[in-house]
């Protein structure tokens, strides 16, 4: 029955598409566009992988584990193919509202809610976003501010090193002068999630935690255009709840409240050759599909102490008919602000370090756009030594490579 209403949904949006490509209202033309774009992978990997939705984005190799003769369980091959990146998107144009021009957009996937929903119909963005000279408002469901659509690498998703989250959201952006620009964001979770402690005191996933404390993220980004020149940099505050009720069985109002902080840019030395980068410092940003987190703090069960982490990336790019990239990537686990109790709410909370290097060809045939990508990462785990900031010690290095075709078609 699900998978008929969502299949009857999105029936219903093409056809409307279709039928509605140009409305005349008010003497204003209303016109309705439809976008998206087919895409078929292919990747195989020399290790098992931790990786999103089958396989598909990676983020690192997996720990070892020994069976009964010290050999390593995770030390295996597997190949996947998948065609669930298949996206559609609409938007509305032509109208205006308080003197401003509005554009509605919608975009989805068939990504899934999760990897028991695979294949199924998902929200990506859903937003409304009014335009005036020099200020503009986008209220719905849109790219984390951390994470800047300008500066997307060209085939790897850049996990874990770039922020990568789509949130709710109000944002209010205001040019400056032609340059420079600043914009303020509110914004809650509702994909992308926060961890925390259930009634066990086990770690899930959930907004509830971000529910609770009664605050929304916030952000502020200022923003420079040049001629073939983008910098960016962003101060990011979130605060958690994470329990109603302390261990003890009383009522509690303790909150986890973290900072992060980006600087990104894109350097166009020509029509052909680009660079793009970013640095990000953070404390629990494990809701960006990054490492980190936070933990309970030693000797005292109701209080919180972040998990910080620093990542860095870059991609350089070259061609057009034929496209050569190369994207590098590392992220390093800094600890904890204090020392823990030993129990850890985030992602990757085990790992030190992580490094990728992927370079990959891109040919264009018209439309068409085959892709083919080499990527190594390489990851250090160890044990957490909650006695000294979560510092990871009894280390050891694991690797992945990962071979991948990819076969896009836009429309």
């Amino acid at each position: 029955m699900k998978t008929v209403c969502k299949t009857l949904f999105l029936v219903t949006i093409i056809a409307f598409m279709q039928f509605a490509q140009t409305t005349q209202t008010n003497d204003t033309k209303v016109k309705f566009e439809l976008s998206g774009f087919v895409r078929a992978d292919a990747f195989v990997d020399s290790r098992q992988t931790i990786s999103l939705r089958d396989n598909a984005i990676i983020i690192a190799p997996t720990a070892k584990i020994p069976d009964i003769h010290s050999e390593d369980i995770n030390d295996a091959a597997n190949l996947t193919m998948v065609g669930f990146h298949t996206r559609l998107g609409g938007k509305v144009t032509g109208f205006s509202v308080l003197g401003a021009k509005a554009t509605g957009y919608f975009e989805g996937e068939f990504f899934g809610m999760s990897d028991n929903d695979i294949n199924g119909f998902r929200l990506r963005h859903s937003f409304i976003k009014l335009d005036w000279e020099n200020t503009s408002i986008l209220f719905g469901q849109y790219w984390h501010p951390m994470a800047c659509a300008d500066i997307f690498p060209s085939f790897s998703f850049g996990a874990p090193f770039m922020p990568y989250s789509r949130n709710p959201q109000f944002r209010i952006t205001q040019k400056l002068n032609k340059n420079f620009s600043v914009a303020f964001t509110a914004m809650t979770e509702r994909d992308f999630t926060s961890s925390g402690p259930d009634a066990n005191n086990n770690a899930v996933k959930s907004n509830t935690f971000l529910k609770n404390a009664v605050m929304p993220m916030l952000d502020v980004q200022l923003m420079a255009r040049y001629d073939g020149l983008l910098l960016g940099a962003n101060a990011d505050y979130k605060s958690l709840k994470p329990r109603l009720v302390a261990q003890d069985g009383t009522k509690t109002s303790e909150k986890i409240n973290s900072f992060a902080t980006t600087f990104f840019g894109k350097i166009d030395f020509s029509d052909r050759f680009s660079m793009k980068f970013q640095g990000v410092y953070g404390q629990n940003i494990a809701n960006l599909t990054m490492g980190g987190g936070y933990a309970i703090k030693a000797q005292d069960s109701s209080q919180f102490t972040n998990m910080n982490v620093a990542t860095a990336w870059a991609e350089l790019c070259y061609g057009k008919e034929i496209s050569y990239n190369v994207f590098f990537g590392y992220s390093k686990n800094l600890g904890t602000t204090d020392n823990t109790n030993g129990k850890y709410f985030g992602f990757l909370t085990n790992v030190d370090e992580i490094f990728r290097i992927a370079p990959n060809v891109a040919f264009y045939f018209e439309k068409l756009k085959i892709t083919t990508e080499l990527d190594y990462t390489s990851a250090i785990y160890g044990n957490i030594n909650a006695k000294d900031k979560s510092k990871i010690i009894n280390d050891y290095r694991v690797e992945n490579y990962r071979l991948s075709l990819s076969c896009t078609y836009p429309f």
